[in-house]
């Protein structure tokens, strides 16, 4: 029922705005504005439909072959070890989800060896007691104290661990955390896929959410969920992907237990012109991602298989919230597309080389609609605005419809939550891609000290020179701005060479070298 009155709500409105658009919006002089701003939206959709194309055709016509292949193998499953990561779970949320993963080696009858990372000695006993009242043979516990580090380390200690048991060669690793559940079927349908396809390091599943909190909040992942589904879908085409998830990806154990992987998780660092070799706090699904496309293994997407994340977002605290994930994630993705570009196209795949190079472009594609309206309307036509409004309602109706087909559910709430994802996930990538120091755990409160406080002051200046030349730029082509004011243009260099005299000091200080 409050689909459907949300849908004629949001209908109505969308009539609304279609009453408000003046005739003169339509005449010659705003052809110039919209071819512009046609040529972005033909660039920007135009891309999703690939994307769209591509998803399809791996979804009714490639996965399936894959499947096919992987349901008649005559190979056993091979064995299988787990690593799972918490921090400070709710006891009703470990049961639920240890209780799953028991009942899914009760039903491969794989051997399994779990590593579980515990906080304290209630959790230990806890594990202990469940394993020894309804584990089946051949599944054992290891438990070991996490040091409050941030979750690298813990996967880094329990991949030691597995290393230590020295594992056979078919045997496949499993990383997930503490608020994962796996449904009924998920090993024996991911396990197989190892021993059938020779070349693939490593495979992830579909993610759902199980979400405590606001209506919006559920949406909100059930949406970025659904364009995850696309995307991954549309990737795995070229045997590759742009992420690993850490909620839940297999791994061979030949290459998880390998000392150079596990050092990528425990200690992965960048090399930056600013920052000198920053290391990665958060992330660890992007490293061991970066690990295996830079050794050119496959990696494959299960659209079958779709494991559930226990997700809390407080109903008051739905905007904060969802901007502090989307920070944590657009900074782990900017962190990494800068050196999985240097790859080539060649190791990465030309398609998905693109992918990481759109990242880069898409920010401010995505931002380019909002500010020529803006500036057009407080320059020169603020008839352009109700014009602009029902093309995004409409834009992102369509779009949601497409999403809503092929994940299988729909809500008024996601092409608001479409345009919210596009602008302000694109002002967080402008921010998170000038200060790529800024990071911090959030359950574990664990943060990485930054650069000194007034070379700071660079991330902070830069950022807004960059955003100001974007804003100038799209005004001065939608033509609602004289031409540049060389005093002011000479003035933002004074002070950018002011910030990095200031940078050089404490660069000097700490034994960096400067630009």
């Amino acid at each position: 029922m409050w689909t459907w009155l949300g849908m004629a709500v949001y209908v109505l409105v969308a009539a609304a705005l279609a009453l408000a658009v003046p005739a003169e919006v339509l005449s010659p002089g705003s052809a110039h504005f919209f071819a512009l701003l046609g040529a972005i939206g033909l660039w920007r959709y135009g891309w999703a439909g690939v994307h769209l194309l591509r998803a399809f055709i791996y979804v009714t016509w490639r996965f399936p072959a894959l499947r096919e292949a992987a349901r008649h193998s005559q190979a056993p499953l091979p064995p299988l070890y787990v690593v799972v990561t918490a921090y400070r779970q709710e006891t009703s949320v470990t049961r639920r989800v240890f209780a799953a993963l028991l009942d899914e080696a009760r039903s491969c009858g794989c051997g399994m060896t779990v590593v579980a990372a515990v906080t304290d000695p209630a959790e230990r006993v806890l594990l202990e007691t469940m394993f020894r009242a309804s584990a089946p043979h051949g599944v054992s516990l290891v438990t070991m104290e996490q040091d409050g580090t941030g979750k690298r380390s813990a996967l880094a200690e329990g991949l030691r661990a597995i290393s230590r048991r020295m594992p056979p060669d078919d045997a496949v690793v499993l990383l997930m955390d503490g608020d994962t559940l796996l449904p009924p079927g998920a090993l024996a349908a991911s396990l197989p896929f190892f021993s059938v396809f020779p070349a693939i390091g490593a495979v992830t599943t579909d993610l759902r959410a199980e979400v405590t909190g606001s209506p919006w909040a559920a949406d909100w992942y059930d949406l970025r969920y659904a364009q995850r589904h696309l995307l991954m879908s549309s990737l795995s085409l070229s045997d590759r992907l742009l992420v690993l998830t850490g909620r839940c990806s297999l791994f061979r154990a030949s290459l998880a237990t390998r000392p150079d992987f596990i050092a990528a998780i425990e200690d992965d660092r960048l090399r930056h012109w600013r920052y000198g070799s920053l290391r990665f706090l958060t992330g660890d699904d992007k490293s061991t991602w970066y690990w295996l496309l830079k050794h050119r293994h496959a990696m494959l997407y299960l659209p079958d298989v779709r494991v559930v994340s226990l997700e809390d977002m407080p109903r008051r605290r739905f905007l904060a919230d969802s901007a502090q994930r989307m920070r944590r994630w657009y900074g782990n993705m900017l962190r990494n597309n800068g050196r999985a570009l240097r790859l080539g196209p060649r190791r990465v795949r030309p398609f998905v080389w693109w992918c990481l190079l759109d990242q880069r472009v898409s920010m401010w594609t995505s931002l380019a609609g909002p500010a020529f309206v803006l500036t057009a309307a407080l320059f020169a036509k603020a008839a352009l605005l109700p014009a602009y409004l029902l093309w995004v309602m409409v834009s992102r109706l369509v779009f949601a419809i497409g999403l809503g087909a092929i994940r299988g559910r729909f809500t008024p709430r996601w092409p608001l939550l479409l345009y919210y994802n596009q602008v302000v996930g694109a002002v967080l990538k402008v921010v998170a891609g000038f200060n790529l120091d800024r990071q911090e755990w959030g359950r574990q409160k664990v943060t990485f000290p930054s650069m000194p406080r007034r070379a700071g002051l660079w991330g902070i200046y830069i950022t807004l020179l960059a955003s100001a030349l974007f804003l100038y730029v799209t005004s001065a082509t939608t033509a609602s701005l004289d031409p540049p004011n060389w005093l002011l243009v000479s003035g933002a260099f004074a002070g950018l060479e002011h910030v990095l005299a200031e940078w050089a000091v404490d660069a000097a200080w700490a034994g960096e070298t400067p630009p």
